[in-house]
């Protein structure tokens, strides 16, 4: 594992093939670019952002404050820019307009401005009359751009001749480097104090400082106008490493890859640390092509065919003459990588994410923090918050069947989802692809959700509790099998309030606060508990076992458990495939004990559609019951009829679990976050727990349904999931499966008949007001 990378201004474009979803999930990074002790990127909205230090005002925010994550930049008017390059203490970008903008530091001329001012805002480059740039390089202290009218032009900084007009005298504004005669470069790469380019005549050329052999013509030698390279007998370079170093390195139409000049740090990568002054080829690891390289001062980086960056050179404290692999995050591949002073950084499919890691001192790393980093983290937007209408951000999110709901930092009631019952409770029966508020009662905030296929119930703050949605066999607990679009009062005995709620199916139960268990709904398996089969559409007293009140309740589809007061677990309704957990397959409607294990006591249940798990106090898991879609977790597809431990990999333990239909998850003492059974997106049913995410914050309140969601302990609300069918729109539409982990915010742009609600990743898109 790489732990820290050092380069110079090493650019970083979007990948063509993941354009396309960027664009469906909003703003997505699309340009990623490593300075000296800073970062910028762009988003496909054309917006740059910068972070790191800002002392020179090349952050282009309009100060010279440090930044720990990515902070707009002060665009010009109606601009947006298409192409960013980083040098020392500079930044530059090419607008839509066809112009060049730099800021920062502007010694020696370095912003093209005609002055030497530091610019803590864009500013204009003084282009020549009537040219527009493309491929603009900008490293060290010098930068250099490909005009339209085929000339390459560079300026700033030239004590060596890097500006390659044949002086050393410094320019304040772009001039035409000396091309030889009929050649028109295609690319340009500023090195620190050289620059090198690739002609039209097959030919690479080099100009500037050559005392480390960066000039590559043999010599030591420095060269004020470019000169071609001593390339190997019968290749031809196709690509050259931008960043700023005293090396240079290049991509083989032989499929591998020369370096040249320094190789102090064995950063040329052939194995010594000797200069070379001509190209030598790089010890490549067996059966990996390298393409998309990137160079600095003592460290040379590429994209290996096997999706992971490679480093070689000094890093993490060490010299290291042959290339290192970085492993990208679980579930991603990059795809770019782009190196800094003491950092890099890669973007990564499937969506998109900007990942930074190395020395964080300056905040470089955009993570929030001014730390270094062993392993890549996620850039971070400045003051990210999951935004909502007037600025909230949801703070719990429950998951349904087919819909979501959720509670923002002001209490606020939101659902979105699939909506033909009222279940969102708007008023409507209009399905909605963003959040949109429920008509709560005046005076009356919501605590608590309890989601189940076609219906919403809740906790209000006046000690009632409402239903909306679908009255199926009484399920709204109302007295009636109508449907209502908006909350309405459940028929609660005189002076009982209902806590704990819980519902997945049609029938609603909860925790009566006279220490008595209540449900209502459907009963045709006697999953209401009260001694019959009959629905009831109002609350009824569970039948609990003399001297026992439930702590904990858990409705599946078809039956219900709940733990009691005293440490036993009790289930009843439908006893198909063990449901029960007491070693039969009986229907029971009236709670009955399950089989635990010799000296294990439980404490905390969650059902499915016809299993349940616990959690133990030995720390162990433990489901029963059916187990056809492996989602009893004990590597097998055999029903079971008493509690069996699960199988969690890695001797982690499950300090919560939650259940839905056919799989289960539960969150880990390791950070983790694991799934098992079907219909959590794997195109095989996974049999024992698989690790879906890392969790960046340690959740709790995990909630199971059409998606995965936890409030964690950043008072935010995240979901996941590990695919993305019709109805359950996670990730922007994005057809690739994974472990995508998002903060839950409010998006409308999908459409489509099948995308009823939305969560995108962190940043992304835009308020749904």
């Amino acid at each position: 594992m790489v732990a820290a990378a050092i380069a110079l201004g090493a650019a970083l474009a979007v990948a063509p093939a993941t354009m396309a979803t960027a664009q469906m999930l909003g703003p997505q990074w699309v340009q990623l670019v490593a300075g000296d002790s800073h970062t910028c990127g762009l988003k496909n909205t054309g917006q740059a952002f910068c972070w790191g230090m800002g002392s020179n005002g090349q952050l282009g925010d309009g100060s010279t404050t440090n930044r720990s994550a990515a902070t707009p930049v002060q665009m010009p008017s109606g601009v947006q820019f298409t192409e960013i390059t980083l040098g020392e203490s500079h930044t530059c970008a090419i607008g839509n307009d066809s112009k060049a903008y730099c800021w920062g530091m502007g010694l020696g001329g370095r912003l093209g401005d005609g002055t030497e001012s530091d610019r803590s805002a864009p500013v204009p480059v003084d282009m020549p009359s009537g040219v527009s740039f493309r491929g603009i390089s900008g490293t060290g202290h010098h930068t250099c751009a490909i005009g339209n009218d085929s000339k390459t032009y560079c300026w700033g900084q030239n004590s060596h001749g890097q500006v390659g007009d044949g002086t050393t005298t410094s320019r304040l504004g772009p001039v035409q480097v000396n091309s030889p005669s009929g050649v028109i470069f295609t690319q340009v790469a500023a090195g620190y104090s050289h620059t090198c380019a690739i002609g039209n005549d097959s030919k690479t050329y080099c100009w500037g400082m050559g005392q480390h052999g960066e000039i590559g013509d043999g010599s030591l030698n420095g060269r004020t106008s470019p000169v071609p390279v001593d390339v190997p007998a019968g290749v031809i370079f196709t690509e050259l490493a931008p960043g700023g170093a005293v090396h240079s390195c290049a991509l083989g139409n032989d499929n591998k890859t020369y370096c040249w000049g320094d190789n102090s740090y064995a950063q040329l990568g052939n194995g010594n640390f000797a200069i070379q002054s001509r190209p030598v080829s790089v010890n490549m690891p067996p059966g990996i092509i390298f393409q998309r390289l990137t160079v600095s001062a003592s460290q040379t980086c590429a994209m290996g065919s096997d999706n992971r960056p490679w480093c070689w050179g000094r890093f993490a404290g060490m010299d290291h003459p042959a290339p290192v692999a970085v492993d990208p995050p679980s579930g991603t591949s990059f795809y770019r990588v782009t190196a800094g002073a003491n950092h890099t950084c890669a973007l990564a499919n499937p969506y998109n994410n900007a990942y930074c890691w190395g020395s964080g001192h300056s905040g470089q790393l955009g993570n929030n923090q001014n730390s270094g980093q062993s392993a890549p983290v996620e850039v971070l937007e400045a003051g990210q918050a999951p935004p909502g209408p007037g600025g909230s951000r949801l703070t719990r999110v429950f998951a349904g069947g087919s819909h979501l709901c959720g509670l923002d930092e002001n209490a606020k009631a939101y659902c979105w989802g699939q909506n033909d019952s009222g279940q969102l409770g708007d008023g409507t029966t209009t399905s909605r692809q963003a959040p949109t508020a429920v008509n709560t009662p005046s005076g009356v905030t919501f605590t608590q959700f309890a989601l189940g296929s076609t219906h919403t119930c809740a906790t209000g703050s006046d000690t009632r509790t409402y239903c909306w949605g679908s009255g199926f066999n009484g399920v709204l607990g109302n007295g009636s099998t109508a449907n209502v679009s908006t909350p309405t009062p459940v028929d609660a005995p005189p002076g009982v309030t209902l806590t704990g709620l819980s519902t997945q199916g049609f029938h609603t139960c909860g925790l009566g606060s006279n220490a008595t268990t209540y449900c209502w709904g459907q009963n045709a398996e006697g999953q209401v508990g009260d001694g019959t089969t009959t629905n009831r559409l109002s609350p009824v007293p569970v039948n609990a076992p003399g001297g026992v009140t439930f702590t904990q309740i858990a409705a599946g589809h078809n039956h219900t458990c709940a733990i009691g007061s005293d440490s036993k677990v009790y289930c009843w309704g439908l006893g198909q495939n063990g449901a029960m957990g007491n070693g039969g397959t009986s229907n029971q409607s009236a709670p009955g004990l399950v089989t635990l294990p010799g000296g294990v006591t439980f404490t905390q249940v969650a059902s499915g559609q016809n299993h349940s798990c616990a959690i133990g106090g030995d720390n162990r898991t433990y489901c029963w019951g059916f187990n056809g879609n492996s989602q009893v977790g004990n590597g097998n597809t055999t029903s079971q009829p008493i509690p069996v431990p699960v199988a969690v990999p890695g001797g982690a333990a499950l300090t919560e679990v939650a259940a839905n239909f056919n799989f289960t998850c539960g969150l880990g003492n390791d950070s983790r976050a694991y799934c098992w059974g079907s219909g959590w997106g794997y195109q095989t049913e996974s049999s024992t727990p698989v690790a879906t995410i890392t969790m960046p914050v340690p959740f709790t309140r995990l909630s199971v349904g059409s998606a995965l969601c936890a409030q964690g302990n950043d008072n935010s609300a995240y979901c996941w999931s590990g695919y993305d069918p019709p109805g359950v729109i996670l990730a922007g539409g994005a057809v690739a499966g994974g472990d995508r982990m998002v903060n839950v915010i409010w998006n409308d742009q999908m459409t489509g008949t099948q995308r009823e609600y939305m969560a995108i990743c962190r940043g992304c898109g835009p308020r749904a007001d």
